[in-house]
């Protein structure tokens, strides 16, 4: 007999700063696979664009209303898209990538924040990944996941020897 699988992890709610919880480990794989079937559909042309765009933005909207702070995250990363530059960088030949979005101020990194699909080096997801031990997303991390079906993000191949200066910003032309 095999034990039953962990309970999906959620965010303490004894918090002393009275923070709402994030997104859970459940909803992040929910909104990962229904974004991702959502490009699996999608054609390249104009039709196929818009309906991939429209489709995203409502998934997403649907699943993260149903915390909290979910209509917030959603509205800043669609600020976002609108306002700032996102760019997929890659490096060759390693075809490490990463994606890069402006900062409104300057940022930490030089102008820029760093994204994964489950880290940002924007000072908000470092706040909240300090406090609990469950997925945490930022608006910058839904903005790159929304970007390339919202056609919002541009490519960018660098060299290997450039990846960690530019995680890092020091290299900040793209």
């Amino acid at each position: 007999m095999t034990d039953p699988p962990p309970r999906s992890p959620a965010k303490e709610s004894n918090d002393s700063d009275g923070d709402e919880a994030g997104p859970t480990v459940d909803l992040l794989r929910a909104l990962d696979g229904a974004l991702a079937y959502i490009a699996a559909q999608m054609t390249d042309d104009d039709e196929g664009k818009l309906q991939a765009r429209d489709a995203a933005l409502r998934v997403a909207d649907d699943i993260l209303q149903s915390v909290p702070e979910g209509r917030d995250l959603m509205d800043d990363a669609i600020d976002v898209l609108q306002t700032r530059t996102v760019w997929r960088i890659t490096a060759r030949p390693s075809l490490r990538t990463f994606v890069a979005v402006d900062a409104t101020f300057g940022g930490t990194s030089g102008g820029r924040y760093a994204c994964w699909a489950d880290f940002c080096t924007c000072d908000k997801f470092a706040v909240q990944a300090a406090r609990v031990s469950t997925p945490v997303l930022c608006k910058h991390m839904l903005a790159a996941r929304l970007a390339p079906l919202v056609s919002k993000m541009d490519a960018q191949e660098i060299a290997d020897d450039q990846y960690h200066s530019y995680i890092s910003g020091r290299y900040v032309e793209l």
